[in-house]
């Protein structure tokens, strides 16, 4: 066979990437459609500010496989990594090229100081054996997460609704101390209190110093923080910019007067005043927060199209990164 080789994708690849992502989508047997053409992935990937990663294999000249990612952030790790898309032709497929474009993920990952690195399988797809051989871990089996997604048609709805009794505001860099603290009560509330690896300091570094990595709104009460929001824009490779929404909270004497309704509203304002086409994220399987998001138009995609999280953990991603070729 000849010599397969994994490489950074090029603005002439676009038009065959997203012929490919096609492929994945018939391959999912999901009901969605790509929404974006290869115009559009050429202007998010190599116009300006690109809004993913995308690397190919190719074999002989031809792309034979491809891996998109984007930098997501946690409140509890800092700076991270989403696997949009991994995705191999069949008549390539036991020939390790998934492999070395998972590697080349993970290489970019730790060159650009990622914690992490998350991604979705479909339960019935047989790729998570080959996720796991290579050491990620199925939080949909060890941390019951339901993943949700509000598409912009009720972000539109959302987004007209803010109301301004309670003040949101966008967070400044003296916030972050007090967000800190709302980040352990959440991490306790969701019975994972060792979580959050961070400090306020690398908030503040990593939200208030040249690029900012996270969107963060907070909502006060005679100028206290009662609430918080973060988000960061994601990338798909079916309907282009979206954002991700990694933690709300509010504290408990402040729940049930609306204050998650009107963080929630400032999410989606800001997603569709940046052209966003969709707002993930995940609740786990026991919170009651569930029907609060389902009033909003938010879809169960865990129960509707059975996905799995995954992640690789820092010190698996060095694994995979060392080994790239």
């Amino acid at each position: 066979m000849s010599e397969i080789i994994v490489r950074r994708a090029r603005r002439e690849d676009c038009k065959t990437i997203q012929k490919l992502s096609k492929e994945l989508m018939n391959y999912e047997k999901l009901s969605d459609k790509p929404e974006i053409d290869d115009k559009t992935f050429e202007r998010d990937g190599f116009d300006g500010q690109p809004l993913y990663f995308c690397n190919v294999a190719t074999c002989d000249k031809k792309i034979i496989g491809y891996a998109i990612s984007h930098y997501n952030y946690a409140t509890w790790c800092g700076k991270g990594m989403l696997l949009q898309d991994l995705y191999v032709i069949p008549d390539f497929r036991g020939k390790c090229v998934g492999s070395k474009l998972l590697k080349a993920v993970a290489k970019d990952a730790i060159e650009n100081d990622c914690h992490k690195l998350d991604f979705l399988v479909l339960e019935w797809n047989p790729a998570q054996e080959f996720y796991k051989k290579h050491g990620a871990i199925d939080l949909s089996s060890k941390e019951p997460w339901h993943r949700y997604r509000i598409l912009k048609n009720n972000l539109k709805k959302l987004a007209s609704a803010l109301m301004s009794e309670i003040i949101i505001r966008k967070a400044k860099r003296e916030d972050c101390e007090a967000i800190r603290m709302l980040i352990q009560e959440l991490a306790d509330y969701e019975k994972m209190p060792d979580g959050p690896k961070i400090d306020y300091k690398t908030l503040e570094r990593d939200g208030f110093e040249g690029q900012s990595l996270y969107l963060c709104n907070v909502a006060t009460s005679d100028k206290k923080v009662i609430g918080y929001t973060l988000s960061y824009y994601t990338y798909s490779t079916w309907c282009g910019k979206s954002m991700y929404l990694e933690d709300i909270y509010v504290t408990p004497d402040f729940r049930g007067k609306h204050v998650g309704n009107k963080l929630l509203k400032a999410v989606a304002k800001e997603a569709i005043e940046n052209d966003c086409h969709k707002l993930d994220f995940v609740v786990l399987k026991w919170n009651p927060a569930q029907e609060f998001y389902k009033i909003y138009g938010a879809s169960d995609l865990t129960s509707k199209e059975q996905w799995h999280c995954y992640r690789f953990i820092e010190e698996d991603l060095k694994k995979l990164a060392s080994d790239y070729e």
